[in-house]
């Protein structure tokens, strides 16, 4: 294989790996995007007092019910979800305010790392070209003494049929 070849392999391998680091972020920023509009804090409570809602209307079906059925079972249970769900509902939104930020900061340490990645790449594709020009060279060199061999031997053997005849 070629030096050309491998330099354009190599070019063809970053291309490839640039066009999917692209294509994997905006996927990831879509289904970010996707999820932040579809789990609105009002969404998450409609849907908690609906539940609440539901279960503070079922009555116990017979009399000789556990009491953990009927506590679980009744108006004790919307109270108690009434009683929690709005800290549970600050709990979810600060953790998704959390994560939100730790997304943040962790796509500027993947672009770091990218960019750095990018920057080594390029160094090592400017030191194979650099190699290429090197072996280019000296191919031509000796390409040139080959000649100037060929020509003394061409010389030599002239020389030595002027003598001889």
């Amino acid at each position: 294989m070629k030096l050309r070849e491998r330099l354009a392999a190599v070019h063809a391998a970053e291309t490839h790996c640039v066009e999917r680091r692209l294509q994997i972020g905006d996927s990831r920023e879509r289904l970010r995007h996707e999820l932040h509009r579809s789990a609105t804090p009002a969404r998450i409570l409609v849907s908690g007092v609906a539940m609440g809602f539901a279960v503070g209307l079922k009555e116990p079906k017979g009399a000789h019910q556990s009491l953990a059925g009927k506590v679980l079972g009744g108006p004790v249970f919307s109270m108690v979800l009434e009683a929690v769900l709005p800290g549970l509902l600050a709990g979810i939104t600060a953790a998704a305010g959390l994560q939100s930020a730790e997304e943040d900061e962790m796509a500027e340490d993947i672009s770091e790392e990218d960019a750095e990645a990018q920057a080594q790449a390029e160094a090592e594709a400017e030191a194979a070209a650099a190699e290429a020009a090197e072996a280019e060279q000296a191919a031509e060199r000796a390409a040139v003494k080959a000649a100037a061999a060929k020509k003394a031997r061409a010389a030599k053997a002239a020389r030595a049929r002027r003598g001889t005849a």
